[in-house]
């Protein structure tokens, strides 16, 4: 077990999933009563720096943004002693963090701009088939059901227009030599432009409940956080593949929850790592789709689909399923990589000048 150095505690604030059996703290999420945690420690928190095989941040970089002094100076102190700091740094924001000892663990980032000491996240999500799940069987039409559930649609004029702008600068700025432009916009664009290719297409059956505003947050959820989640779950179970893309930041918390339930992501490629790449064989439970490809979408799939045989296409359920279960479940993740053969190969990397 490594020990670790974490420096001061900011009572107030949230301390991450990984020191949760050393140390405890508020929680503020929806769903947070719901999520999985670590039963068992998984590292030891020491009180002498030198003792630390690491330092460690306790919070989330993200929740220490007006803390900005105290993080450099944490950082600086394990630098000094010829230690890495380990940074988790979830949510939207694929900035890169400039501490040349950190090894950051973040959800959101681009193949294209993904550092030698960035390890993706999964998401954290609530571990929605822990009760059991029955495989979908496959559809005689051979026809595949695309499920979506959530905010596919603008509330106001207003945030259209604002929209519609934002994508004319993005397209301007494409023409004029940023190639990244178009992958980099915000997930509302995505979903609303995939959804209407699908729903066009008579290649597959469209299982989609549009909302106008986020149910994943207090300030935003406009019917009873239970029965989102009673439709969401069961657009999930009920459909061949959930279709799941980018957000704001380039990664998709549906995935996850998607193979949470045993069923397969309709995965939209947006230059996106994927958690453990080189340990999971991704292309055994989800179907992905290049997002330079979209137009041909519906075909894509829908020859994918009756290419694969009844049993081919419950296993690729149950390996969703499993791979969640042993790797990408939050506490499953933190148990796997917080290991030397893990971990290790990133501690051990010279830290640059």
């Amino acid at each position: 077990m490594y020990k670790v150095y974490c420096g001061k505690i900011f009572e107030k604030k949230q301390i991450i999933e990984l020191l949760s059996p050393n140390l405890s703290g508020p929680r503020w999420g929806l769903w947070d009563e719901k999520l999985p945690t670590l039963s068992e420690r998984v590292v030891e928190v020491v009180s002498v720096p030198e003792e630390a095989d690491f330092f460690l941040l306790p919070h989330n970089y993200n929740h220490l943004l007006n803390e900005g002094e105290h993080v450099t100076k944490f950082a600086e102190e394990a630098r000094n002693l010829g230690k890495k700091v380990v940074i988790f740094f979830p949510g939207d924001s694929d900035a890169h963090l400039q501490f040349s000892n950190a090894v950051v663990f973040r959800n959101s980032q681009y193949k294209s701009r993904l550092l030698p000491n960035e390890i993706i996240l999964p998401g954290y999500v609530e571990d929605l088939g822990s009760g059991g799940i029955s495989p979908k069987l496959k559809e005689v039409s051979e026809t595949p059901t695309v499920g979506f559930c959530g905010w596919a649609d603008f509330k106001t004029i207003k945030h259209r227009l604002i929209s519609m702008v934002k994508v004319g600068i993005s397209t301007l700025q494409y023409f004029l030599g940023d190639k990244e432009s178009l992958v980099r916009r915000k997930g509302i664009w995505w979903r609303i432009k995939l959804l209407r290719i699908l729903a066009k297409s008579n290649k597959v059956k469209s299982n989609f409940i549009i909302r106008k505003s986020y149910s994943g947050s207090q300030k935003t959820i406009e019917l009873s956080p239970e029965q989102a989640r009673k439709e969401y779950v069961e657009n999930i179970i009920q459909s061949d593949f959930t279709l799941c893309v980018k957000g704001d930041g380039n990664f998709s918390t549906r995935f996850f929850e998607t193979i949470s339930l045993g069923r397969i992501p309709l995965f939209i490629d947006t230059d996106c790592p994927l958690p453990l790449d080189g340990t999971i064989d991704y292309s055994k439970f989800i179907f992905r789709v290049d997002y330079k490809n979209i137009k041909e979408l519906p075909e894509l799939l829908t020859d994918f689909y009756r290419n694969l045989s009844e049993e081919q296409f419950v296993v690729m359920q149950k390996q969703a399923r499993e791979t969640f279960e042993k790797y990408l479940r939050i506490d499953s993740f933190l148990q796997y990589v917080f290991t030397p053969d893990f971990i290790g190969l990133y501690l051990s990397q010279k830290i640059s000048n």
